[in-house]
């Protein structure tokens, strides 16, 4: 595991220099790290110490993850480790959140392959894209932001669809998500829309504040259902619900299909008071 630290360090010694900007040390308790700073390895060679008032980050690393870890310090500019702690502090500041130590690598592992892809024209869509703006937003807008940071900091504008791939690994790295949740999370959503488009001949729009409470309910639901949990506490009257069954059958057949693809894809099916609030919400989506 890798972890971050800014101040603290007693005395390091060089064991590698990657780079004039990057080093690997060890320090007193024989703990491996890699340094960064503005010209921290300049002239430097292994067994010099490193002066304190030149580290700007530090990075942990476990035994058995040196030969990687290196590979990935020496092939790759600082700047782009630079970036992606800089996307990783916005998120945990704007979404309250707690990252694992993991994204770094990985965030930083995807920006320079996708600045490699401007950089030569290529083009590299994300199926997803649409889903992940529509559903995880404030994540999608701090894929923004970073793309923003990418084009200020190395001059390359990346295409939108890399909005969504970092908010896929802001997703992935929340302590509490997992990457196949946020999948099937993404799916289920995305099934239910497609059901409802379907029925009533629709397409949504994804800004409209209307779609945005239909989702955020199916995301909630999709929790429920991915965590084992129910929800039951809230009101529910049967005669009420079949009333409302009556009177909107097409908003009744749209519940039961969905009821039907939960069953299919995710072994769940909606319970009365499910179906009773499902309707609600696309009721109101739909005018």
């Amino acid at each position: 595991m890798w972890v971050f630290f800014i101040g603290g360090l007693r005395r390091v010694q060089i064991v590698k220099v990657f780079n004039n900007n990057a080093v690997a040390s060890i320090t007193d308790d024989g703990q491996d790290v890699i340094l960064t700073g503005a010209g921290i390895g300049f002239q430097k060679h292994t067994g010099d110490a490193v002066e304190e008032n030149a580290i700007e980050k530090r990075y942990y690393f476990h035994d058995g993850e040196s030969d990687s870890i290196y590979g990935l310090f020496a092939h790759t500019p600082v700047e782009f480790f630079n970036i992606s702690k800089s996307i990783m502090d916005e998120a945990e500041k704007r979404l309250h959140i707690v990252l694992k130590d993991q994204v770094l690598i990985a965030l930083t592992d995807h920006i320079v392959f996708a600045v490699e892809r401007a950089r030569n024209g290529e083009g590299f869509s994300n199926l997803m894209f649409s889903e992940v703006r529509g559903l995880y937003r404030r994540e999608y807008e701090i894929g923004l932001w970073g793309i923003h940071l990418v084009e200020e900091a190395l001059g390359i504008r990346l295409p939108e669809d890399e909005a969504s791939f970092i908010a896929l690994h802001i997703l992935n790295g929340q302590s509490d998500l997992s990457a196949t949740a946020v999948l099937d999370t993404i799916h289920l959503v995305s099934g239910c829309i497609q059901v409802i488009e379907e029925l009533y001949g629709i397409t949504f729009d994804s800004d409209e504040l209307s779609y945005i409470r239909l989702t955020t309910h199916l995301k909630f639901l999709a929790q429920r259902i991915f965590s084992g949990t129910t929800d039951e506490d809230g009101f529910f009257d049967q005669q009420m619900f079949d009333l409302l069954c009556e009177r909107n059958p097409l908003a009744h057949e749209c519940a039961r299909k969905i009821s039907a693809f939960l069953k299919s894809d995710f072994l769940y099916s909606l319970s009365d008071r499910e179906e009773f609030y499902l309707m609600i919400h696309v009721l109101k989506t739909i005018g």
